[in-house]
């Protein structure tokens, strides 16, 4: 997903579109940092460090948008958003690496940002949008952008519940229950899974791993 949107959408039966690729590739950076603060937890490592750490991959898919101008190719009105995201981890990756004094307040702000913008981009994914710049149109688009939205709040999940003074596993497992909970909504309730015409094995695969790990962390 990370490095090939295409194969992303391949493996789960979608048309692929040149916004929705790039939604995927951005959701790979995203999964690709969750995944490195949760493994850097779990190792031992602080929270501040497995943030700074994280916050690599974001850089990666920030810098990789500023550079290949991505905005100006999809289509979007400015290139503020690539800019923005690039300045907002740049600033926070700074305060986590020179310890700032600042650092705490830093993380608390990014986090309640990604936390808002995932609420909102998930309720309303068209205004959102194109708050941001663009029109989504397609059943596709509105779809992963919900997707696309609710995942954002994952990483965020796990740092203000270890903040909160939960355990590292379950503050895991919090981030673990959203994308169940996104799985859940895409293939029962909303059933946006159904109206993209995407197959419904990959997420019932997804959703008999997130079962799986989060029946052992909670029960």
């Amino acid at each position: 997903m990370l490095m090939s949107g295409l194969f992303g959408w391949q493996a789960y039966g979608v048309a692929a579109l040149p916004f929705t690729l790039w939604q995927m590739e951005s959701l790979g950076h995203l999964l690709f940092a969750t995944a490195i603060l949760h493994a850097n937890l779990l190792n031992g490592a602080s929270l501040n460090n497995s943030i700074f750490w994280a916050q690599l991959a974001f850089l990666h898919g920030n810098l990789k948008n500023v550079f290949n101008d991505t905005s100006k190719k999809l289509g979007f009105a400015s290139s503020f958003g690539g800019y923005f995201f690039l300045a907002m981890n740049l600033f926070l990756a700074h305060a986590l690496h020179t310890e700032a004094d600042y650092t705490d307040t830093a993380i608390t702000a990014v986090c309640g940002f990604k936390i808002l913008n995932s609420i909102i981009g998930f309720l309303s994914p068209k205004p959102t949008m194109k708050a941001w710049g663009i029109d989504v149109a397609s059943d596709t688009d509105i779809w992963f952008t919900k997707a696309q939205m609710a995942m954002m709040a994952m990483f965020p999940s796990t740092i203000i519940a270890i903040q909160q003074g939960n355990d590292i596993t379950k503050a895991i497992g919090i981030s673990w229950a959203l994308m169940a909970a996104i799985g859940i909504d895409t293939m029962f309730v909303s059933k946006w899974a159904e109206k993209v015409g995407a197959p419904l094995g990959p997420q019932y695969a997804w959703l008999g791993i997130q079962g799986a790990i989060l029946a052992a962390v909670f029960l």
